[in-house]
């Protein structure tokens, strides 16, 4: 019988294993990721390239009005706004329009004169919007064809960057743990295998006018944002609160350290200029002193509705624990609040 001498520098076979993890040293992992250029700026700060980002914010305050200006920022190269810089060259976009029909889109991006559209913007050709086609939505998970057909697109037409509006069409349950994980890490899956970014708009349950924005005002708050790079926020500017908004940072990764945390958010103002529906920066602001303080009235008014809320939940589940009760009360609600309320109405 042979006997096969083995020397020290013969590397030992690997042994096979059916494990999913990938091993390597961490020098190896700085060879690899020193050949890759570092991330660039889409939208400052708030989008990275390479990376997941997810916007949330109430209804009507303007997230689609500010996600398509990001998206016109990586179409054309051009910077979001001053206060944004936008690094990348132009880039092929992919914007998936589950909110507006071509009329209400096109009113935004063209002036009117005598109920007639006139001198529409002339967007980025790189720019690609996309609603969807209900002759070809077979019965199913909308979710997973729209994964599906986002891998084929990115595939056959090279986009860069893609940005959904919104998640909740995707899945009647995103204000559910489970539900809002798996979409993100698809998302995930896709920003990691096809090497792009993607931008994720989601809706948020109102937020009271005297509190500052977290991410626990997240319909499906904790999955949704754990599996994204970057969190931002938009909220209402109670100073001003039919044409201002402000944005706040959550969670960055890629950026580096919060620049528009609590203490220094992003004031800006809702404008159409010409043909143009966008945000135009006003100032940086502390957020406790752009939120509307609570008075008298509001505060009895914001009592009498969790007192409301608090006893329609113990009714409907009577064993339920008080911490399970404030899970199922929704944003705003602890156990000690909980456990508060009922003790008043018990007296």
């Amino acid at each position: 019988m042979r006997v096969i001498q083995i020397s020290e520098t013969t590397p030992a076979k690997k042994p096979e294993t059916n494990s999913v993890l990938a091993l390597e040293s961490a020098n190896e992992t700085m060879n690899r990721a020193g050949k890759k250029q570092v991330a660039l700026k889409i939208a400052g700060s708030l989008v990275m390239e390479g990376e997941h980002t997810l916007l949330f914010a109430d209804t009507n305050l303007g997230k689609s009005i500010f996600a398509t200006q990001i998206a016109v920022a990586g179409a054309s190269g051009k910077d979001c706004s001053p206060q944004f810089e936008t690094e990348i060259a132009p880039q092929k976009v992919l914007y998936l329009d589950f909110e507006l029909g071509p009329q209400q889109f096109a009113r935004r991006y063209a002036e009117i004169d005598d109920r007639t559209l006139i001198n529409p913007f002339s967007f980025p050709d790189n720019l690609t919007r996309a609603e969807i086609d209900p002759e070809k939505l077979p019965p199913g998970d909308m979710g997973a064809l729209v994964l599906e057909s986002i891998h084929a697109e990115v595939r056959g037409h090279g986009f860069k960057l893609v940005v959904v509006d919104n998640i909740t069409w995707l899945s009647d349950d995103t204000e559910k743990g489970d539900a809002a994980g798996i979409l993100m890490k698809a998302f995930h899956r896709l920003v990691r295998e096809l090497s792009i970014s993607i931008l994720t708009l989601a809706h948020t349950p109102k937020v009271p006018a005297h509190a500052p924005i977290t991410i626990n005002h997240l319909a499906g708050s904790k999955r949704l944002a754990n599996f994204a790079d970057a969190v931002f926020a938009i909220g209402r500017d109670w100073q001003n609160p039919d044409t201002h908004a402000y944005l706040k940072q959550l969670k960055v990764r890629a950026a580096g350290p919060l620049e528009y945390g609590s203490d220094n958010v992003v004031v800006m103002e809702r404008v159409k200029s010409g043909n143009f529906l966008g945000f135009e920066f006003r100032h940086f602001a502390s957020e406790d002193d752009i939120i509307r303080r609570e008075g008298d009235r509001e505060r009895d008014e914001r009592q009498s509705k969790e007192r409301a809320r608090v006893l329609v939940v113990k009714r409907e589940n009577p064993e339920a624990s008080l911490r399970d009760l404030a899970k199922l009360a929704g944003p705003g609600f602890n156990h000690m609040k909980v456990k508060r309320i009922l003790k008043k109405c018990n007296t």
